[in-house]
């Protein structure tokens, strides 16, 4: 039954940016020095903020469409069985089907024209590049982070950074929301994939001189590399494998489902309306009128099934987080490979890479769904 209508990200705690209460508290026990630095509370506030609000207007925008594509379809659908009922339930039947249709119509308008898949999808980018921003504002000053665990005296600095920084993140993700996020529909070589400086990175360049600044002290940033692989990579690798777990309630496991019903009415209807015509043939038109009635039956299902695919885009979710998963499971080899080789270098491009990907796969959650509709 759990794997069947399981959802594996239902309780999701964002243990990357150390969001939940509990575990937080734990990992100030665990490791005080190195959690008093990189612990952020103002960023954690400002994603709260976006978490919460991406949550409910993702719940409200999917409810609202998939009730417009069900009456629809559940509608038409009835509205072609009914002809096969007495006269008294039949005028009954195709009355509610229409009134089902006539709903459903509204619904999908209203879920096209209201604001509640673009909130829910802006507030989704922020939540998800301010946890992007955490990280990439430590390997940014990878140095003075490293320094100010062992060093209480370095940590005002760290802080007054991060002061600085979170106001220009807000400032620039505000903006680009103000400007409908062209600026990331047209950002087709990613090269906005760092969020802590306003202009396109040289990521290569500024991954040489974090090395440069980790080889300088290897102890404090051999402790702070490990943080960050353990909070960055392993808690994206668990993501990843959850998103991609096969059940009812998830979008891989839906895309599967979506998909075989789609092949099902396809193949049914021209065999359906093959055998009606035989029925015709042989004269035979109550049979096929019930038969092309089942039909135009099945025919309906497949609009909803239709719809369905096409406000829900459980398709490009389920290949998204596939390839996302992938692309993850190869920096974490990378990082753990180079950490029994006590490669720094290769440990800090694997940081640096992952951020590439992080942002690729919220870009593309954008291109996924800014034209979802179920009508």
């Amino acid at each position: 039954m759990v794997q069947l209508f399981g959802k594996p990200l239902e309780n999701w705690k964002n243990p990357d940016i150390l969001y939940e209460d509990e575990f937080r508290a734990h990992m100030l026990a665990e490791f005080p020095e190195e959690m008093q630095v990189i612990d952020w509370p103002d960023l954690r506030a400002e994603f709260s903020v976006h978490e919460d609000k991406a949550k409910v207007g993702k719940g409200a925008s999917r409810t609202l469409g998939t009730w417009a594509a069900i009456l629809g379809g559940l509608g038409s659908a009835g509205v072609a069985l009914g002809s096969l009922l007495a006269d008294d339930l039949r005028k009954w039947v195709v009355l509610l089907s229409l009134v089902a249709v006539i709903l459903g119509v509204m619904l999908g308008v209203a879920h096209k024209v209201l604001p509640g898949r673009s909130n829910w999808l802006s507030h989704r980018i922020k939540a998800e590049r301010l946890r992007a921003g955490y990280f990439q504002l430590i390997l940014d000053n990878f140095e003075l982070v490293a320094a100010a665990i062992g060093d209480a005296g370095r940590r005002p600095e760290w802080e007054q950074i991060r002061a600085v920084k979170l106001p220009q993140m807000l400032n620039r993700l505000d903006a680009d929301d103000a400007g409908d996020w062209v600026s990331w529909l047209e950002d087709g070589d990613l090269q906005r994939a760092w969020l802590t400086d306003a202009k396109p990175l040289a990521l290569l360049e500024r991954c040489d001189r974090a090395i440069q600044e980790a080889v300088a002290a290897p102890g404090p940033a051999q402790t702070l590399m490990e943080r960050l692989y353990v909070q960055r990579i392993e808690v994206q690798h668990s993501f990843s494998v959850r998103a991609t777990v096969q059940t009812l309630l998830t979008a891989s496991g839906r895309a599967r489902i979506i998909r075989a019903l789609s092949v099902l009415t396809i193949i049914s209807v021209p065999i359906l309306a093959f055998l009606a015509s035989l029925a015709l043939l042989d004269g035979r038109e109550a049979d096929a009128i019930a038969l092309i009635a089942v039909s135009s039956g099945i025919a309906a299902i497949s609009l909803l099934v239709g719809l369905l695919d096409r406000g829900l885009s459980d398709e490009k979710d389920d290949q998204r987080y596939l390839d996302y998963k992938k692309r993850v499971a190869h920096e974490r080899k990378r990082f753990q490979d180079a950490r029994q080789l006590k490669d720094l270098e290769n440990q800090v491009r694997a940081l640096f890479a992952l951020e590439h990907h992080a942002y690729w796969e919220t870009r593309q959650f954008l291109l996924d769904h800014r034209n979802d509709h179920f009508l």
